[in-house]
């Protein structure tokens, strides 16, 4: 699950390199004061955090309606006590960020809009949003793609022809759906869509998947567990992917007996863990995914089980 987008905190005076400047004029419709105000106001999403970054750069997205786009500020933060200052080194288009970063996630781009657009606005463009799911829900011709799992929503947001909708697999069409639509009308999108899939059935057994847990002991020694056939419910694997199968409460439940089966005790450190899959019949394997032991794991809603029943 994504995390939480954070908002800018309200305690940095930014000023603007003159490379910035040049790129705001180049790239928005915004002058230097508005896009000023903008980051001293809050009315930004925090991406990373400054220690994160090995220069200790802050990426900054905000959403400008006047170009009805989204744009990424890096800045530098520069936390004196006596004047905390911010600089802007530059600005870039939120595609930009994304051929270097990654897809960025549709919960911060929303929150992006909704602080820049205020409750009506919004209310506006969530509506338009929910129209363009329905149309997607809607598409013939091809079958639903469920790889990449993560696929960038930009043109979604902002466009939403049939080419962006087109773009969009199952996983992001999900995780759109679970940040726009109440439970039961999540349901029955979820139910549309997979109509639109060529087959609902995973692409492996679930007795293939192979989890190997890196650890440390408290005494400092490492070692590895390769554990095997996690518990995890068919419709969250197919929902969210093998490399989200430790969202789920259960993957942590089905780890922890088998680790004191395997007896490696409860005190240890977790370092990383791995997920694969081993057919041994087919003589081949899917590439390891490592996870990324920051993700939430799933509110306890009791929607898992009402989705496997749609």
């Amino acid at each position: 699950m994504t995390q939480t987008p954070t908002q800018n905190p309200r305690d940095l005076q930014y000023a603007m390199t003159d490379h910035a400047r040049e790129r705001v004029g180049q790239r928005t419709a915004l002058v230097e004061d508005e896009l000023l105000s903008m980051l001293q106001s809050g009315r930004s999403i925090q991406l990373n955090l400054s220690k994160d970054h090995h220069e200790g750069r802050v990426y900054q997205l905000f959403f400008s309606p006047r170009d009805n786009s989204f744009f990424v500020a890096v800045t530098f933060p520069e936390r004196r006590t006596d004047n905390p200052t911010g600089v802007v080194i530059t600005i870039l288009t939120a595609e930009q960020h994304e051929a270097d970063r990654g897809p960025l996630s549709p919960s911060y781009l929303l929150r992006a809009a909704e602080i820049a657009l205020g409750a009506d606005g919004y209310g506006a463009l969530r509506t338009l949003l929910l129209q363009r799911l329905d149309a997607a829900a809607s598409l013939t011709g091809s079958p639903l793609a469920t790889k990449p799992a993560d696929v960038s929503v930009l043109d979604f947001m902002t466009r939403g022809d049939k080419d962006s909708l087109a773009a969009l697999t199952y996983s992001t069409l999900l995780i759109l759906a679970r940040s726009l639509m109440e439970r039961p009308e999540r349901l029955t999108f979820k139910s549309r869509l997979r109509k639109r899939l060529r087959t609902v059935d995973l692409p492996y057994r679930k007795q293939d998947v192979k989890v190997l847990v890196n650890y440390v002991t408290p005494e400092g020694d490492r070692g590895c567990a390769r554990l095997s056939h996690p518990s995890v419910p068919t419709d969250h694997l197919l929902d969210h992917g093998l490399e989200n199968i430790h969202i789920h409460k259960a993957f942590w439940i089905w780890m922890a007996r088998k680790l004191e089966s395997a007896g490696v005790p409860m005190t240890v450190a977790l370092t990383s863990i791995e997920v694969y899959v081993f057919d041994a019949s087919a003589d081949g394997e899917f590439d390891p995914v490592v996870l990324d032991l920051e993700k939430e794991i799933l509110p306890e809603d009791g929607e898992e089980a009402a989705e496997a029943a749609a």
